[in-house]
C-alpha cells in the first residue's frame, strides 16, 4: 500500500502552463525529443495532432469538470508521428496538472518511405492518392481510385483544379484552411465529383506526412453514399410521417379545414422541391368543377397578381371548366407531366398576373374510376420525373383520404348545426374512434375518455388518466395565457409498453382561469417500435426491401383512423336516413348510395388488416389464436356474407359436427379472398366451392369457371401486387392471394392453384 503518487511523467502548473516535471520513463521511452515537444502545456496540446480542432478542449477547461481524462492521439515528435495515449489529471492540492504519455498498444512509426507505400498501395482497401504538399500535384494514386475519376485522362494531363472534384465550395475552403494551419490531421464527410453516378459521398481523412524527407500529403476515401443517402431517406421518411400524423390530428378537431389543409400543402410542397402548388376537390357535373383546398400564394409577385388573386379568393377557389393541363389531367384521368414550357398552352397567357410556369405536374386522386381532386404543381428547379410521383405516393394516399372524411363532414354540415344531433354525431364517433380522448375539468375531475383508453389502462381508468395529466404539468411550465402542450409519454404495466403522443389544449374563461382541460393523442406505440426496427435496419444495411415493408405497414395501421370515422358516419346517415317520412325514391338511392361505400370499406379494412397481420409474420411477432371451430358451420356463415345465391355451388363430405383447430380471423379471410376472386374472374358464372374430410385432412377448395390465368403467368399469382394481363381493367389489388398463401401456410397447410385460359381456376387448400 502507497499513501502518494510521485513518479508522474509530466507535470505542468494550471495556471502559466509551465513545465514543472518530466519524468525519466518518458524520456527513455521516446527520447530527449520530447523536451521539444513539452516545452510548456499549450505547446505539448498542439503537438497532438490527432485531436479533433473542432471539438476540442483544452486540459485546463476540461479538467474544470472532470476528475480523471483520457485521450487517444497521434504525437509529433522528432519528424515521426507515434499513436500515444495520454492520461492526466488535476493535483487540486498544487493546482498542477499531472500525467502519463504511453505509446498505444500496438505501435506505429508512421515514418513513410516510397519503396514502402509502393509495395502496399494496391492493397489499400479504399480510393487512395498523395499530393504534394500544396496539393498541386499528384505523386501517386492507386488503382481504386483512378477508376472513379469522371473526367477524361487526357483532359487531366493537361491540368485540372482540385476544386472540381467538390461539390460545395465551403469543403473545399476547409480542406485549404486545413493546410496552411497547425493540424496535421484532417477528417470530413463531404460531397465529391467521384465514382459511378457522381457525386457521391466519401470519408475524406487526411494526414500530412513526410515521405523520405520530402513533406506530402495522404488522402484515404472511405466511401460512405449509401450510408448517407439511406440515413437522410429513414430520416425524411420519420419526418413525413409524423407530420401527417400531425395534420390528421388536426383534421379530427378542426371545424375549418383551410389551415390544415393548407399545412398538407407546404407538406407536398417541401418533398417536391415545386415552388407552386395547389390541393383542390373535383365535383360532378356537366362541367368539370375544380375547388382548391390550399393555394400557393402569389399574390405579392405584382399588382396584377393581386387583383387576380384576390378574384380566385372571393370566389372561393372555385372554377368551373378550368382550362389547360388542370382540365387534361382530369378529363383524361391521368398524371401529366410537362417539363418543356413555353411550347405548350401557357396559363400566364390566358389570366394575366398569373405566375409564369417553368414546367407542370398534375396528379389526379382517383376512387372507382372517377377522378375526386386533383394535386397541381409547377417550377421545380429541375424537370420532374417519375420519382416525383413515388416520393409522393404517401402523401397522394393520405389527401384521398382526406377528401372522403371532409366530404363526409360536410354533407352532414346540416346536421351538425342542431346542437343535440352535432352532439350526438360526436359521441358516437368519440366511441368508435383509436384515438385517445379526453375531458378534464378544473379538479382534474374527468367527463369523459375513449374507449380507445381501456386498451392502454385495464383498471381504474379515470384515476390513470387524472395521473398521467398532473405528471406532465407538472413538467411542464403552464402561464396564465399558455393553451397547448404537446407531449410524448411512455406508459408502462404489467402487460407491455406504451407509447402515447398527446396534446393537451387548456380551455380558459374571459379571466385566463382554465376550466377544462382537453386531451387528443394516439398510441404511436407501433409507429415507434417500427422506427427502432428501422434504425436497426440501417445500422445492419439492411436493404430496402424490408424498410418498405415496416413502412407499408405503419401507413396501413394509420389508415384504421380515418375508415372508423367513415363507418361511423356511414351508421349515422342510415338513423337519419330511417327517419326520412315519405320521398321514398331518394331514400331507395341514399340506402343504394351507403350499401355501396359500407362494402368498399368493408373491403378496405380487410385489406389493411391483412397487410397488419402479414407484416406481423414477417417481423416475428405474431402469435396464431386458434380456435374450436365446426368446419360446416364456419364455411356456410362466411358464403352467406356474400348472398350469391343460386350462382354458388356449396358440397360438403363431412362427418357432422366436424371440428378443427383454426385461427378464425386468419381463415375467414382466405376463403373470403377466394370466394371474392370467383365473383370478379369468373364472368358472371355459377362457380363451386367444396369442403371434404380426407386422410386426416381438411380439403377446401373454390373452382370459377371464368377468364383463367396465363400459363407463363401462374407462378407470379402469390408475389405481392402482381396482377395478370388479363385482370388489369378489373378492381384488385393484387395483395389478396399473398394473404391466401401466407394465411394457410401459418395452418402447416398448402395451397395449390390449376387454371387454363377462358377455361377457369380451381384453388385446392389442404390442412
Amino acid at each position: 500500500m502507497f499513501s502518494q503518487l510521485s513518479n508522474e511523467d509530466y507535470v505542468f502548473d494550471l495556471n502559466t502552463g509551465e513545465l514543472l516535471k518530466i519524468g525519466q520513463r518518458l524520456l527513455y521511452t521516446f527520447g530527449t525529443g520530447i523536451k521539444d515537444v513539452m516545452i510548456n502545456l499549450e505547446t505539448f496540446e498542439k503537438n497532438l495532432v490527432g485531436f479533433d480542432r473542432q471539438n476540442f478542449i483544452p486540459k485546463r477547461i476540461r479538467l474544470s469538470s472532470e476528475n480523471d481524462c483520457s485521450d487517444e492521439a497521434i504525437l509529433k515528435i522528432t519528424g515521426k508521428y507515434l499513436e500515444v495515449r495520454d492520461v492526466f489529471w488535476l493535483d487540486k492540492s498544487a493546482n498542477q496538472v499531472k500525467g502519463y504519455l504511453f505509446y498505444k498498444q500496438g505501435r506505429r512509426d508512421y515514418s513513410l518511405t516510397w519503396e514502402a507505400i509502393l509495395q502496399n498501395l494496391e492493397n489499400f482497401p479504399n480510393p487512395y492518392v498523395i499530393f504534394d504538399n500544396n496539393l498541386e500535384h499528384v505523386l501517386i494514386a492507386n488503382q481504386i481510385l483512378l477508376e472513379r475519376v469522371p473526367f477524361n485522362f487526357s483532359e487531366l494531363g493537361k491540368g485540372f483544379a482540385l476544386s472540381d472534384f467538390f461539390v460545395e465550395e465551403d469543403a473545399f475552403l476547409k480542406v485549404m484552411d486545413w493546410l496552411t494551419g497547425e493540424i496535421n490531421f484532417y477528417c470530413e464527410t463531404v460531397l465529391l465529383n467521384l465514382g459511378p453516378g457522381f457525386p457521391n459521398w466519401y470519408k475524406v481523412e487526411m494526414l500530412k506526412v513526410p515521405i523520405d524527407g520530402t513533406d506530402c500529403v495522404s488522402i484515404n476515401l472511405v466511401d460512405v453514399n449509401q450510408l448517407v443517402k439511406t440515413k437522410r431517406k429513414l430520416g425524411d421518411s420519420n419526418n413525413l410521417l409524423k407530420d401527417l400524423v400531425e395534420v390528421q390530428q388536426k383534421f379530427l378537431i378542426a371545424e375549418n379545414f383551410s389551415e390544415p389543409f393548407s399545412e398538407l400543402l407546404d407538406i407536398i410542397m417541401k418533398q417536391s422541391g415545386a415552388s407552386l402548388g395547389f390541393i383542390g376537390r373535383t365535383f360532378p357535373g356537366e362541367r368539370v368543377k375544380l375547388k382548391y383546398d390550399a393555394v400557393t400564394d402569389f399574390s405579392k409577385q405584382s399588382s396584377h397578381s393581386f387583383k387576380l388573386f384576390t378574384s380566385f379568393k372571393n370566389k372561393g377557389f372555385l372554377f368551373e371548366h378550368p382550362d389547360n393541363f388542370i382540365e387534361d389531367s382530369i378529363l383524361q384521368k391521368k398524371v401529366i407531366l410537362v417539363n418543356d414550357f413555353p411550347s405548350g398552352r401557357k396559363i400566364e397567357r390566358e389570366f394575366k398576373g398569373h405566375p409564369n410556369l417553368k414546367n407542370f405536374l398534375g396528379i389526379p386522386i382517383i376512387e372507382n374510376e372517377n377522378v375526386i381532386g386533383l394535386i397541381g404543381l409547377a417550377n421545380k428547379s429541375s424537370d420532374f420525373d417519375q420519382e416525383d410521383l413515388k416520393e409522393l405516393e404517401l402523401v397522394i394516399s393520405f389527401y384521398k383520404t382526406l377528401i372522403n372524411v371532409v366530404k363526409l363532414r360536410e354533407e352532414s354540415a346540416e346536421v351538425k348545426r342542431q346542437k343535440a344531433e352535432k352532439e350526438f354525431l360526436l359521441s358516437s364517433t368519440l366511441k368508435n374512434t383509436n384515438d385517445l380522448i379526453f375531458i378534464l375539468d378544473e379538479n382534474f375531475n374527468v367527463e369523459f375518455y375513449s374507449s380507445a383508453f381501456e386498451e392502454i389502462f385495464t383498471t381504474n381508468v379515470s384515476e390513470e388518466i387524472t395521473g398521467l395529466v398532473k405528471r406532465i404539468l407538472k413538467r411542464k411550465s403552464i402561464g396564465a395565457t399558455k393553451k397547448n402542450i404537446k407531449v410524448r409519454e411512455k406508459i408502462e404495466n404489467e402487460r407491455n409498453v406504451r407509447w402515447l403522443d398527446l396534446s393537451l389544449d387548456i380551455i380558459r374563461d374571459e379571466n385566463g382561469e382554465a376550466i377544462k382541460l382537453l386531451g387528443i393523442g394516439n398510441d404511436t406505440t407501433d409507429m415507434i417500435n417500427y422506427q427502432n426496427k428501422l434504425e436497426e435496419a440501417l445500422e445492419k444495411e439492411r436493404n430496402l426491401n424490408s424498410f418498405k415493408s415496416q413502412f407499408l405497414s405503419i401507413v396501413s395501421h394509420e389508415f384504421k383512423t380515418p375508415l372508423t370515422i367513415m363507418k361511423s358516419s356511414l351508421d349515422i346517415m342510415k338513423i337519419y336516413t330511417k327517419n326520412i317520412s315519405g320521398h321514398d325514391e331518394v331514400k331507395l338511392k341514399l340506402n343504394t348510395k351507403i350499401e355501396k361505400t359500407e362494402k368498399e370499406i368493408t373491403m378496405l379494412n380487410r385489406l389493411v388488416n391483412e397487410v397488419l397481420q402479414l407484416e406481423l409474420m414477417e417481423s416475428g411477432n405474431f402469435n396464431l389464436k386458434k380456435k374450436r371451430i365446426d368446419v360446416g358451420k364456419f364455411v356456410e356463415q362466411v358464403i352467406r356474407k356474400f348472398n350469391l345465391g343460386e350462382r354458388l355451388n356449396l358440397s360438403k363430405k363431412l362427418d357432422p359436427e366436424l371440428e378443427v383447430f383454426w385461427d378464425p380471423i386468419l381463415m375467414e379471410c382466405v376463403l373470403e379472398n377466394l370466394i371474392d376472386n370467383a365473383i370478379k374472374y369468373g364472368n358472371d358464372k355459377p362457380f363451386d366451392v367444396r369442403v371434404e374430410q380426407k386422410n386426416g385432412h381438411i380439403l377446401l377448395e373454390v373452382e370459377d369457371y371464368g377468364i383463367g390465368i396465363p400459363p407463363n403467368e401462374i407462378d407470379s399469382i402469390f408475389k405481392p401486387f402482381f396482377r395478370a394481363k388479363n385482370a388489369e381493367n378489373i378492381k384488385g389489388t393484387g395483395f389478396g392471394l399473398v394473404a391466401v398463401e401466407k394465411f394457410v401456410f401459418q395452418h402447416d397447410g398448402e395451397v395449390k392453384v390449376s387454371s387454363a385460359p377462358n377455361k377457369g381456376t380451381k384453388f385446392s387448400i389442404r390442412i
